[in-house]
């Protein structure tokens, strides 16, 4: 794990300088979140419509690319809540889909409840969608300045599936929206059971060890 620390490191998106390990794509989605909570003191959790984060009794609630995984297990994990993801198809612009996500902190949350918000660059089980050039961007701004963390789910597009080792890092997206925090797995050791988050120290040390 050393040796793939060392490698690694080097070629996350920049200023993420710390490594967590885990065994799913789940757990590591979970991770992220518990580290959000820590660092920033709040609780509830902002997801995007059609976005796939797990089966887990955590990442359940913030899954929305189907009802399936909700079916039976009710009630869910409180503090999640569900935006639109800029769908151009679906004729969800990214102005419509930050005009929603503004709505909704005007209306229902308020930015000193609210730890994280998380994201899938490119929809996986939502329908392969890639989120809009300029939307990535727009949300981490609008997340700095609330004090909210971006974390970028990145368990089914990162490793090269986008065309980048990471695609909130590529030149899609222009290289100006890296995430407080990263999400890993699957294409990390081809199929071997590894997950990782990467962060900031500052956000890592926000955890007590154990």
């Amino acid at each position: 794990m050393l040796e793939l620390t060392d490698i690694l490191i080097p070629s996350l998106p920049k200023g993420l300088d710390t490594i967590f390990y885990g065994t799913t794509g789940a757990e590591a989605v979970e991770n992220a979140v518990k580290m959000a909570r820590a660092y920033t003191g709040k609780h509830s959790t902002v997801v995007f419509r059609g976005g796939y984060h797990g089966r887990t009794f955590g990442t359940m609630g913030m899954t929305t690319s189907s009802r399936i995984y909700r079916q039976k297990f009710g009630p869910l994990l409180s503090g999640i809540h569900v935006t639109p993801f800029p769908y151009e198809y679906h004729g969800v612009t990214s102005d419509i889909a930050m005009k929603a996500l503004e709505e909704m902190f005007k209306e229902v949350l308020h930015e000193d409840d609210v730890a994280a918000i998380v994201i899938e660059p490119v929809l996986g089980e939502g329908g392969y969608v890639p989120a809009p050039p300029d939307f990535l961007k727009r949300l981490k701004d609008f997340a700095s300045q609330r004090d909210i963390l971006l974390i970028c789910d990145e368990v089914q597009t990162g490793f090269g599936r986008t065309g980048s080792l990471f695609s909130c890092d590529s030149d899609y997206y222009g290289n100006d929206a890296v995430p407080d925090i990263l999400t890993m797995a699957k294409g990390i050791a081809s199929g071997f059971p590894i997950s990782a988050v990467a962060t900031r120290r500052k956000i890592s040390d926000a955890l007590e060890p154990g």
